[in-house]
């Protein structure tokens, strides 16, 4: 129950940052803080975010990253924007050729 409430609340967290983030793009004061940023992280901090909404719908992310992922200079809320938003696209299920491992594939397209 407390994992519930606590994936909920960064949810409505990143809405709200999400949409101040958009204001700012409008007005020009988006800023970005570059900085040496671990890819594979910004991918498993993403695939946590969305677990629950996805699980709420019957969906199961598998999420594996090669641990030596490149690092870049980039800014890690932005990146990891980017990837929550392709995550949150509307899912489809698809059936896995082997199915030993998974429930299903998710397929944003």
């Amino acid at each position: 129950y407390l994992d519930t409430i606590v994936s909920e609340s960064e949810r409505l967290t990143r809405l709200v940052d999400n949409v101040l983030d958009f204001s700012r793009i409008e007005r020009g004061r988006k800023t970005y803080r570059f900085r040496p940023t671990s890819l594979g992280a910004v991918v498993r901090a993403a695939a946590r975010a969305v677990q629950y909404p996805l699980a709420s719908q019957g969906f199961r992310l598998k999420a594996e990253v090669e641990e030596d992922l490149s690092v870049a200079r980039a800014d890690p809320d932005a990146l990891e924007q980017a990837v929550l938003n392709l995550l949150h696209r509307e899912p489809k299920a698809e059936q896995p050729e082997d199915d030993s491992d998974a429930d299903g594939i998710l397929d944003g397209g």
